[in-house]
């Protein structure tokens, strides 16, 4: 499964470093929605593939990631460094970190329900 993560985190990088001139119209119009999802998506992946990380540690890889992101497309002449870019993209982290903390916890309660009823 770590290989189908790091394929998705190749293919980010490769539209988020292509020329604004060739990112799809689907994602030019929804720019913050874009990073927010894809953010989303890569912090699921991640979880998923790296199961003993901690939500810490999701959350600062993701956030080194976004930055990254951000720095080096300031040097790109048809991109530009956004720290609305990143908050959106670390949006979709922190939303999906609580999603998932709050089914955990959730989940959890229902074991232990479960289990001391027997």
């Amino acid at each position: 499964m770590k290989s189908l993560f790091y394929v998705v985190v190749g293919v980010m990088l490769f539209f988020a470093f292509l020329p604004g001139k060739f990112t799809p119209n689907i994602i030019g119009h929804h720019d913050k929605l874009a990073h927010f999802v894809a953010f989303f998506i890569l912090s699921f992946g991640m979880k998923f593939s790296f199961s003993t990380y901690s939500f810490r540690r999701i959350f600062l890889i993701m956030a080194i990631l976004a930055a990254g992101i951000e720095f080096f497309q300031y040097g790109f002449t048809s991109r530009q460094f956004s720290i609305v870019d990143f908050g959106a993209g670390m949006a979709g982290v922190f939303i999906y970190l609580s999603i998932l903390r709050i089914i955990t916890k959730i989940y959890t309660t229902f074991n232990q329900a479960y289990n001391s009823s027997l």
